[in-house]
């Protein structure tokens, strides 16, 4: 059996592994790029920005399953959510992330999921 050591390190923006085999040691950095973002789209009920308006935001993204955007709604610069929880992105089953600034991160538990008839 071969034997293969495998280090990872996490960098900003890469992933550095260090993969020594058979006494030779390979470097392979992998770049972790952010999605793009071409087309950003907010849309409101009336037309003419008014308080009482619903806003809706569409991306050139929407439709991309390996992109979760994940939206942290503002007032004067003060998150309007005391608790945001959309259940995507850093989530799993045990655990899902609060991504107001209260991180009021949950545990996951007691699930039954039913079928509609």
């Amino acid at each position: 059996m071969m034997r293969k050591r495998v280090n990872v390190i996490l960098m900003k923006n890469c992933l550095l592994l260090v993969i020594c085999l058979l006494g030779v040691v390979i470097l392979i950095k992998l770049v972790l790029a952010a999605p793009v973002l071409n087309s950003v789209i907010l849309n409101l009920t009336s037309g003419t920005n008014l308080t009482s308006d619903n806003l809706t935001v569409y991306t050139d993204q929407d439709n991309n399953a390996s992109v979760k955007l994940i939206y942290n709604w503002k007032k004067d610069g003060n998150s309007i959510a005391v608790l945001n929880m959309p259940f995507e992105g850093g989530s799993n089953s045990t655990f899902t992330k609060d991504y107001s600034p209260y991180r009021n991160n949950g545990t996951v538990g007691y699930i039954l999921w039913k079928r509609k008839k």
